[in-house]
């Protein structure tokens, strides 16, 4: 319970550079 805790609490803290990460292995995986 309390890893999961943690991995929210990191998730929230870093979802918007994993956003941005998941946009550009996107774009890379179209764009090859």
């Amino acid at each position: 319970m309390l890893v999961s805790y943690t991995i929210k609490l990191y998730l929230s803290q870093h979802s918007q550079e994993l956003a941005q990460l998941c946009i550009l292995m996107h774009r890379a995986h179209y764009f090859r």
